[in-house]
């Protein structure tokens, strides 16, 4: 376990790297996805993590006409339903699925191994299908709701403090982007933060962690609760959780808690474990709130690795203090912090 802890944070120490280039190529910090169902961080740093190739195998598959960056619309030519899940489905194979999985730093050998992914299409035509992955983005917030509204422009996406933000859109038909309709008119992105933004520097803010996946939802297709727990890093989307594997929430809300799971195993004390294999990210029924709560956690005893924006990997307590935790994902609250 010492090795594959190791391995663990050698992984986030290559994602940070991955930020850090992209930040010196780009002149800015990668968005968790271009727009509402297009790239995810995940893909955006595959040339800065080593797999160019892969890259472009993704990027390829873009809108062939005028120049658009969106996956097709249905009726276009190809026809992929407007969604990189829907063109991930349509793969000749499950071998090319797990070929274009397979990213090694994107998996925890102490959760599993490389070139997981999801394929199922739920009732209703729901589908988080495409690679897996055991990192994801931190967005933080000082409040716990309404935290998916990282992935086009809205009232709420200037409450998110931590390190990053939306991409900067150029937009045809004269739409300003704060539509998720809207991402058929984008012509163009840029970066819209950068280190430069963060008041508190990159020694003392996080940007990426492994997140949680209860043990009953790592790599299952049962339920589609399941899949939203342990879905596609592909691509994110403000509905049916599709953003929820992309990035997680550090809030302020210390009502809220815990941010971080004790284990694969742990759950909300007052849930049966039958009910709790039906909750969804984002569940907020009959009293039991999930909003804003495990977010993150591991499958090492008593740590879960975060990485912060100065590319230094940090093992921290699933019983760090809420707001502790919180200064850590907020790059510009003048918190300088002293991680345990």
């Amino acid at each position: 376990e010492a090795a594959r802890r190791m391995q663990c944070s050698n992984n986030l120490k290559q994602i940070g790297l991955g930020i850090q280039n992209f930040h010196s190529a780009r002149n800015g910090m990668p968005p968790v996805v271009v727009f509402d169902w297009d790239m995810s961080v995940h893909i955006l740093l595959y040339p800065y993590i080593e797999q160019a190739a892969l890259y472009e195998v993704y990027n390829n598959m873009k809108a062939p006409n005028a120049g658009y960056t969106y996956w097709p619309e249905v009726g276009t030519t190809p026809s992929l339903g407007g969604r990189p899940t829907t063109w991930f489905m349509q793969l000749p194979s499950d071998e090319r699925r797990k070929e274009l999985s397979s990213v090694p730093c994107y998996f925890c050998p102490s959760r599993r191994s490389a070139g997981k992914f999801s394929k199922t299409i739920f009732s209703g035509g729901s589908s988080l299908a495409g690679p897996r992955g055991d990192y994801c983005a931190v967005i933080a917030k000082t409040r716990e709701d309404y935290w998916a509204n990282y992935t086009y422009y809205n009232s709420y996406e200037n409450e998110i403090t931590g390190c990053f933000k939306v991409s900067e859109l150029s937009l045809s038909g004269g739409v300003n982007g704060s539509s998720t309709s809207h991402r058929v008119n984008i012509l163009s992105w840029a970066p819209r933060a950068s280190f430069s933004n963060l008041k508190d520097g990159t020694s003392n803010t996080v940007c990426f962690g492994e997140k949680f996946i209860p043990a009953h939802a790592l790599n299952s297709e049962a339920r589609i609760e399941h899949v939203e727990w342990d879905g596609t890093i592909l691509t994110a989307a403000n509905s049916n959780n599709e953003m929820f594997n992309a990035a997680r929430l550090i809030h302020a809300d210390t009502s809220k808690s815990p941010i971080i799971a004790r284990s694969p195993t742990d759950k909300p004390s007052n849930v049966t474990a039958a009910a709790w294999e039906a909750m969804d990210p984002d569940y907020n029924t009959g009293g039991t709130s999930i909003w804003g709560r495990y977010g993150f956690g591991s499958s090492h005893v008593n740590v879960v690795n975060f990485v912060l924006c100065d590319g230094s990997v940090h093992a921290i307590s699933p019983t760090i203090d809420h707001m502790l935790l919180y200064y850590l994902g907020d790059g510009s609250d003048g918190q300088s912090v002293t991680i345990p």
